[in-house]
């Protein structure tokens, strides 16, 4: 018997077709789900990660852009305010965008393990430890020691 693609509970007895975008094709898949309200946050969630992929790529892109551009100053200029505080602040930035748009990094396929429910903690769990991670060095770089 199938499992929730939602929250991975058994059993889940009834199936409902969604319209998802996978390497920029529209395709129907049917997604086990075990209540109405899981039924609701499955396609909540299938909109939220059609939205949201494209935004998520298009920051990416312009993230990889400025870290290895800032990455090219820290090289050329040797300053250390790059090493302390541009840097950090990048990767903070990253762990934003993880935090907002959680939906966007992955496909249904890495959602099947463990639910989307779970996963999408996980991601936003991920995001937030690389931000406290990023202020940290921040502070000790400023202020630590």
């Amino acid at each position: 018997m199938a499992r929730c693609a939602y929250c991975k509970r058994q059993p889940a007895e009834h199936k409902t077709a969604v319209r998802s975008i996978i390497n920029g094709k529209r395709t129907t898949r049917e997604l086990p789900y075990c209540s109405e309200q899981c039924k609701q946050n499955l396609h909540l969630f299938i909109k939220s990660q059609n939205d949201s992929t494209p935004k998520f790529r298009t920051i990416l892109m312009i993230w990889t852009v400025l870290f290895l551009g800032a990455l090219a100053v820290q090289v050329l200029t040797g300053s250390p305010i790059f090493k302390h505080l541009i840097t950090p602040v990048l990767v903070a930035l990253i762990g934003a965008v993880l935090v907002i748009y959680p939906a966007g990094m992955m496909d249904l396929k890495y959602y099947e393990r463990i639910g989307i429910k779970y996963f999408n903690l996980y991601i936003r769990f991920t995001g937030i430890i690389i931000i406290v991670t990023a202020a940290n060095i921040i502070y000790s770089a400023f202020w630590g020691k």
